[in-house]
């Protein structure tokens, strides 16, 4: 146990040694060297600059993020106990009136509004499916956009390659911009380890994306560590709101100075905007589909379509005019081939239950495999000829 603590602790601490000693090197440096130093530092940046936004231009449009206008996403301050005080959010308080953090807006607006804080430090929050992505894919993107020579280049990241107890965050950092933008290690161009003092000398504002997707242990010490490495300088982070809010209350951590945010669900109206915006006026498939969320807002089709992934890929799928939009025939679009191999799983698992429940193990195993071997036969049996059948009518359909 003490080596596993004594690992956990060396890895992070090694890593930041080595990045103090760059730092040293740095303040060490003669003065005419350390001017080219700045200016090859300027070049890295730029060149970062160009990659980042390349590189999320393209993600965004393969994904239709901005064709013809994103989703609108609402986002609001969070009412979950996550957050730092309001006075700290806000950079001071008015005397005698206690302070109260009203940050809201819409996806547009993330950028604007980030910008306004004095810490620019963000927690981004919301559910499975909620947006957190595409909100920090399109703030990458209008943040190079509004982006000075001397501002520091916006970088989203994944958190998930990162282990927080055997790495340092800056050095997990550089490690990625050397990996994803690997023309950062031109030397002559830029200097040696060009993604490392991009790091080391506040050039880069990260935007993590995805801390649930670390394990739940990881989460609780990447808090702590974020805090901790990067303490005084702006950051982004996405996350699932109630990860989230577990790992802050196991640590007792809170990300100093930033406001913590959370995408609220599609409302209806927004999604019927959504879809309109990309059919053609005479496409009436969606008309059934627009009546029951209008006569139904907070009815099951609602809320499955509240979520901007479920919107975005019902638009996508029911695009072309040719796709039949039959929601409730969803069923039978799985083959019936699968249907019998699904039927025969649940005949083994039940055989399996009770035999084991009347003469234990053995018996058990026994019955599930013969009750499934011989319900999949004749499931298969029946589904293959009902295939056929079904094909044999396509075929004909076709050929009239």
């Amino acid at each position: 146990m003490a080596v596993r603590i004594v690992a956990s602790v060396a890895g992070p601490l090694i890593s930041a040694a080595s990045l103090g000693f760059s730092i040293l090197q740095r303040h060490q440096a003669p003065a005419s060297d350390a001017a080219d130093e700045a200016k090859r530092l300027d070049r890295a940046a730029e060149t970062l600059a160009q990659a980042v936004r390349q590189q999320w231009e393209v993600e965004a449009g393969m994904r239709s993020l901005r064709r013809p206008a994103p989703l609108p996403l609402h986002w609001l301050t969070t009412e979950r106990p996550v957050a730092a005080p309001a006075a700290t959010v806000v950079g001071g308080a008015v005397v005698g009136r206690p302070v109260q953090l009203r940050f809201h807006g819409l996806l547009d607006e993330v950028a604007e509004k980030f910008l306004a804080l004095p810490h620019h430090r963000l927690v981004v929050l919301g559910e499975p499916g909620a947006g957190k992505t595409v909100l920090a894919t399109l703030l990458t993107l209008d943040l190079l956009a509004r982006r000075q020579p001397d501002d520091a280049v916006p970088v989203l990241l994944s958190v998930s390659s990162w282990n927080p107890t055997t790495e340092h965050l800056h050095a997990w950092i550089a490690r990625r911009l050397d990996e994803d933008y690997p023309a950062l290690g031109n030397a002559a161009a830029y200097g040696p380890a060009a993604a490392q003092q991009l790091v080391l000398a506040g050039c880069v504002l990260p935007i993590l994306d995805g801390l649930d997707e670390l394990p739940a242990a990881l989460r609780v010490t990447a808090v702590d560590n974020l805090d901790q490495a990067h303490a005084g300088r702006p950051l982004v982070l996405t996350c699932r709101s109630q990860e989230y809010q577990e790992a802050v209350t196991t640590s007792g951590q809170l990300l100093a100075a930033a406001a913590v945010v959370e995408i609220q669900p599609v409302a209806v109206v927004d999604v019927i905007s959504f879809v309109q915006a990309a059919i053609a006026s005479t496409d009436t498939r969606w008309e059934q589909a627009f009546s029951e969320l209008r006569a139904h807002p907070t009815g099951a089709l609602a809320m499955a379509l509240s979520s901007p992934l479920m919107a975005a890929l019902a638009r996508a799928i029911y695009s072309a005019p040719t796709r039949d939009l039959a929601w409730w025939e969803l069923a039978l679009a799985v083959p019936r081939r699968a249907i019998g191999l699904m039927v025969a799983l649940v005949i083994g698992l039940l055989g399996w239950v009770l035999g084991q429940l009347v003469g234990g193990l053995w018996v058990g195993l026994v019955s599930g495999l013969m009750g499934s071997l011989w319900v999949g036969l004749v499931a298969w049996s029946v589904a293959e000829r009902l295939q056929r059948r079904n094909d044999d009518d396509s075929e004909e359909g076709l050929e009239s």
